[in-house]
């Protein structure tokens, strides 16, 4: 087993949607470090992780911690790399972590690029040509040569778009903002928060021979079908139908148009014993409608002006 609580010191850097769902499935005892940009970040769980700020991991922490999961995406900084968590900490951690026994990366599927629709796994080829996708592709060679280099288990997870409460069509929806594109023959994969979370928390805690895992659910899909199923759940009329054309996005949310391809999860099922509790779409968005957003929706139609309780208290 990769993963003891009772033995265990988890060094976290960076702490967002994802790692929040992450952290909910580990024991509660466990020693969690949680290095971040603010504080207030932690909302919620300062009574059971230590911050410290990003840029400010002693080496004291760095040598205790045997389990180090990185979340934070990768941009351009000093010194000829494009991931901070490396910039800061990489030379640092290939001195200093002597107790490290696991490091996890968290990535994109992004780093695959345009398949022109058709199915990746894991040993396809890293196609991926913008900006975001080489850093991204850049940043997974620096963690695996570390698990390489101290000779650790260790796990890159490629991860599509994630959706959950608070990230999803039905805020887009009810906020007025949400844009009916079709571009035609054009599919995304996605998962689930939780389930995201459920992909990285197997992997923990089993040995197994593998490295990199795309953690995504089964059924890939366009965007303007998970549109519509949300409609039809909130009861309203989808936006104007937006035939795909150059320009009719900016640059950074028509990047997520320019590639198209399905990606399999048969590995991390197979591996890991990986069993999605939102397998399509259309699962995940009926229980985050049944469990929240019915509760917005009735709200809205019946002329109340009430907090969104998944916004942080935007008004509806």
């Amino acid at each position: 087993m990769v993963f003891t609580a009772k033995r265990a010191v988890l060094l976290c850097f960076g702490f967002g949607y994802t790692l929040r769902a992450v952290l909910a499935r580990l024991p509660s005892s466990l020693d969690c470090v949680v290095a971040c940009r603010s504080y207030e970040s932690l909302a919620g769980l300062h009574h059971r992780v230590r911050w410290q700020p990003f840029a400010e991991v002693p080496d004291t922490v760095l040598a205790r911690a045997s389990h180090i999961l990185i979340s934070v995406p990768p941009v351009p900084v000093d010194k000829g790399s494009c991931e901070r968590v490396w910039a800061l900490y990489g030379e640092r951690l290939r001195r200093e972590a002597k107790a490290l026994r696991w490091l996890g990366y968290v990535s994109s599927t992004s780093v695959y690029g345009d398949y022109d629709g058709a199915w990746v796994d894991e040993d396809s080829a890293l196609r991926g040509t913008d900006a975001v996708a080489r850093r991204r592709q850049q940043a997974e060679r620096h963690w695996l040569d570390v698990i390489r280099d101290k000779a650790i288990q260790g796990h890159i997870f490629r991860l599509p778009g994630i959706y959950g409460r608070g990230r999803c069509v039905f805020d887009g929806l009810v906020q007025g903002r949400s844009r009916h594109i079709i571009k035609e023959g054009h599919v995304f994969s996605r998962i689930h928060v939780e389930d995201a979370a459920q992909g990285i928390h197997l992997a923990m805690m089993k040995d197994t021979g593998h490295t990199v895992y795309n953690v995504c659910d089964d059924e890939p899909a366009a965007s303007w079908q998970v549109l519509r199923y949300g409609c039809s759940l909130l009861g309203v009329e989808p936006p104007p139908v937006e035939m795909w054309r150059e320009g009719l996005l900016s640059e950074g949310r028509a990047r997520f148009y320019q590639a198209n391809r399905r990606v399999s999860n048969r590995l991390i099922k197979k591996a890991l014993g990986f069993k999605p509790r939102y397998p399509t779409y259309r699962d995940g968005l009926s229980a985050l409608y049944h469990s929240v957003y019915r509760d917005v929706a009735n709200n809205r139609s019946n002329g109340q002006e009430k907090k969104d309780p998944t916004s942080g208290g935007r008004r509806l």
